[in-house]
């Protein structure tokens, strides 16, 4: 089965474009580390593990990806198959809920430098308030109508508020969509985890 039919919506202009902009966000920052460990909560079929890999500014060590649904972590792993074959081992995919993640027992490898979640409309808060303090967190949301989206936000600043308790926002940003049949905006915080 061809992966691209599976669900066209993953690879929408909309879904290309925040993940691009979030790349580039990511790649302004120069304290970065240099082979920095990267962790990707809900990161569906793996669309922007293979855009921060494919764009060769950021050179991560690892980018773990956590999705509880098994079949989109199999369709990653063969997206994202160049930096996994040949005992590459940069890309690993857990099938985990976000949660209910146990950061401290060591169950997925190194710990990240960056915790990344472009999903946060499918989510409560619960998953920032579980991350380990000092860790750099990029969240995105959106206020576009959809049946999963069960935490969207109508505004950047209702997405800022429904973190500011878990992080320290350095930046807030928001990406507009206009089309023909449907507009929406993408909402996008980067800061420390308090």
């Amino acid at each position: 089965m061809n992966i691209i039919t599976v669900n066209s919506d993953a690879w929408s202009q909309g879904q290309i474009q925040s993940k691009l902009w979030l790349c580039e966000t990511l790649e302004k920052i120069e304290s970065l580390p240099e082979k920095p460990v990267i962790w990707i909560l809900g990161g569906w079929y793996g669309l922007l593990a293979f855009l921060l890999f494919s764009r060769d500014r950021i050179h991560p060590a690892l980018i773990c990806q956590f999705d509880i649904d098994e079949e989109a972590n199999e369709r990653a792993k063969r997206i994202n198959n160049t930096w996994i074959a040949n005992g590459i081992h940069k890309f690993k995919t857990f099938n985990s809920d976000v949660t209910k993640m146990n950061y401290f027992n060591n169950d997925y490898g190194p710990r990240p430098d960056i915790i990344i979640n472009t999903a946060c409309e499918h989510f409560s808060t619960q998953w920032a308030e579980l991350i380990p303090k000092g860790i750099l967190v990029i969240a995105q949301s959106t206020n576009m109508p959809h049946e999963q989206h069960l935490h969207g936000a109508d505004s950047l600043e209702q997405f800022v508020s429904q973190f500011k308790k878990q992080i320290t926002i350095t930046e807030k940003t928001q990406l507009d969509f206009n089309y023909p049949k449907l507009v929406f905006s993408r909402y996008m915080i980067l800061g420390s985890k308090t």
